[in-house]
């Protein structure tokens, strides 16, 4: 998982902090919407009723006209006086534009206008609805065929004393005089008021706009929402504008009603995501300034002081804030106490490689002092047998001799060495100490095999004790041969091969010689294995095998040959082995 850095972290817990002020936000603002949704709702049917109760007016006054009417004998019994009467009514009643008398089938018997006297209104659709009504209905928008103006019938039933029907007064109301009522209300630009009746057909309207398909049964003292065949939504609120049979309707775009309260909700969701952009850029901003670009200074500071380099300029964090300034200060303390340790350490080191040094170089004269001694010695003795132990001491001096150099000067400081270089340098240095024996040629063949330091010693006192065996007893007589000294590693084990074309194995007289028991200590020491036999060529072949890695071989015995040197007893070995184990 990845961690996050200062600046997400940061932006992360802001927007955490304000989450629930942004949702406490649209609660607030869809409350908001709703209380501005029925604020408008209320005005809606406020100004329905307002408007209604106004265009209430002229049919409270023709129902008044025509009920008054109704109980007048003159237009009751239709006399010579009906149509007077009739007119005096109309005086000063611009709403209506006539009043007629007819009798049960509809046919006129009066009218303040002049009419056909076979005019008949019984073939009208609200007629039969009007004559069981027993009260004041109003037909439906029409041409008066009196007047030729639109008009709707008020119509009045006359009953007898017996109840049976004897017609109707009915008063001619202008529909032109409600359209100027209407338009007298004073509208909003987009607001749009129509009378329509039960079945929502629409009589007359004012404004503009197209309104939708009216539902009188919900809109009737309440708010509908409501869009037309175009697309465009609207709300309106029905009243009743008499009895049931005709209504009111009021009507405003809704994008123009909501529009307020839907900006008062943008703003209300603008504002808090706004607060945390600018929040988040402020933390960004102030993040940057403040801790980012100062950490990524420190972050350089501390790669330059892991490679060493102390040097750092601390005014650079003068204008850091004053938290970063103590870190830089610390750490520039650190730097100086480690480049002071290290300057310790190196000097400890120093001393103590020239110390070891010089060590070592004691050690290598004092080696070549013995080896000058032993020398002198020799040439002193006049003993060939006694002559003969000196010189093989001081070839093994010799050959330690070597091997410190090696170990100690190409290898030092190492844990591991190159067998082959060892062996190479080893031949020539084999080769020097028997200059003397040119008829016998030294060939050394070593592949490339890297082993501890700690195998390096006893491998190479092997090989002198095998080699020199083969200078000393292989070619009798200044008899010409080879020697062939072979280094090999496979896998986890090396094999040492030292050979001969010589006379080959004579005997146990060999087999006690102290080289025989130097070599079966140096085995051991190496974990190994060795044994000795008849070369192909005729002559000896010895062959050791050891781990590379350091660790104890199993031990297993090899087949006895008739040239072996093993025979030795157990605790002979192994005394030898301690006497010259070497680390």
């Amino acid at each position: 998982m990845r961690s996050l850095t200062l600046r997400s972290g940061l932006a992360l817990a802001v927007i955490a902090a304000l989450v629930p002020i942004a949702a406490l936000s649209i609660m607030q603002a869809q409350a908001v919407l709703d209380y501005n949704r029925q604020l408008i709702g209320t005005r809606l049917i406020i100004s329905a009723l307002a408007m209604a109760g106004r265009e209430r007016t002229p049919l409270i006054i023709a129902k008044r006209v025509v009920t008054t009417f109704s109980h007048n004998d003159d237009v009751r019994f239709a006399t010579s006086r009906c149509r007077a009467g009739m007119q005096a009514g109309m005086v000063d009643n611009p709403a209506l534009s006539n009043l007629v008398r007819v009798d049960a089938q509809g046919r006129v018997l009066c009218s303040v206008l002049p009419s056909p006297p076979t005019m008949s209104f019984g073939d009208r659709q609200w007629w039969p609805r009007g004559r069981a009504a027993h009260a004041f209905t109003l037909g439906t928008p029409e041409i008066c065929p009196i007047s030729g103006q639109p008009v709707i019938f008020g119509m009045q039933p006359i009953y007898g004393p017996t109840g049976e029907f004897e017609g109707a007064v009915l008063a001619a109301i202008r529909l032109v005089w409600l359209k100027e009522l209407l338009d007298q209300e004073k509208l909003s630009n987009h607001a749009v008021v129509a009378v329509v009746t039960t079945a929502g057909d629409v009589l007359m309207t004012t404004g503009h706009g197209r309104l939708p398909r009216i539902d009188l049964a919900q809109a009737t003292n309440s708010v509908v929402e409501a869009k037309t065949s175009g697309g465009q939504q609207w709300m309106y609120a029905a009243a009743t504008l008499y009895e049931g049979e005709l209504y009111l309707v009021y009507a405003e775009p809704r994008k123009v009603l909501m529009a307020t309260a839907l900006e008062q909700v943008r703003f209300s969701l603008i504002l808090p995501v706004v607060t945390i952009l600018l929040t988040l850029i402020g933390i960004i901003v102030s993040a940057n300034r403040l801790v980012v670009r100062w950490l990524a200074r420190l972050s350089t500071m501390a790669g330059q002081f892991s490679q060493g380099n102390y040097r750092n300029d601390l005014g650079e964090f003068a204008s850091a804030p004053r938290e970063i300034q103590r870190l830089s200060a610390d750490m520039h303390a650190m730097a100086e106490a480690i480049a002071t340790r290290d300057q310790h350490l190196r000097d400890a080191l120093d001393a103590k490689t020239a110390l070891t040094s010089e060590v070592h170089h004691r050690v290598k004269n004092n080696l070549q002092i013995v080896s000058s001694l032993l020398t002198l010695q020799a040439g002193r003795v006049a003993d060939p047998i006694v002559r003969e132990v000196l010189n093989q001491t001081r070839a093994r001096i010799g050959a330690l001799t070597q091997i410190h150099h090696l170990l100690h000067e190409d290898a030092f400081g190492s844990d591991s060495i190159d067998a082959s270089h060892l062996m190479t340098d080893l031949c020539a240095q084999l080769r020097s100490l028997h200059a003397h024996q040119e008829n016998v040629e030294l060939l050394c063949q070593t592949a490339s095999c890297v082993m501890p330091v700690s195998n390096a010693v006893p491998l190479s006192l092997f090989a002198v004790e095998a080699v020199t065996n083969s200078f000393r007893h292989a070619f009798p007589d200044n008899r010409r041969g080879l020697v062939t000294v072979a280094l090999n590693c496979c896998g986890t084990e090396g094999m040492l091969s030292i050979s001969d074309n010589g006379v080959g194995l004579n005997g146990k007289t060999e087999c006690r010689a102290v080289g025989t028991l130097l070599m079966a200590g140096f085995v051991q020491q190496l974990n190994g294995t060795y044994k000795v036999e008849r070369a192909r060529t005729g002559g000896t072949q010895v062959m050791l095998r050891f781990p590379l890695n350091g660790q104890a071989a199993t031990r297993h015995s090899m087949p006895r040959t008739p040239g072996d040197v093993r025979g030795n007893s157990e605790g002979e070995t192994l005394a030898a082995a301690d006497a010259i184990t070497i680390d």
